[in-house]
């Protein structure tokens, strides 16, 4: 999903959870979810670092 703020584009990610499985599947999730959003952005704004306190299981900027 994504949605404007302020002027400023956020991108929503879902992402499947599997039941059952005591989350040791989920960052897999996530990961398989995410990785392909930067590729598609740098296409059209080349940028050196996103905030990601919300990405599992730590909070870290990826750089670019």
């Amino acid at each position: 999903m994504r949605e404007n703020r302020s002027g400023l584009t956020v991108h929503r990610l879902r992402f499947p959870l599997i039941l059952g499985s005591g989350a040791r599947l989920h960052p897999k999730a996530i990961t398989n979810t995410l990785i392909p959003l930067p590729t598609r952005l740098r296409r059209d704004f080349p940028f050196d670092v996103i905030g990601a306190q919300f990405f599992f299981p730590e909070a870290r900027p990826l750089s670019g």
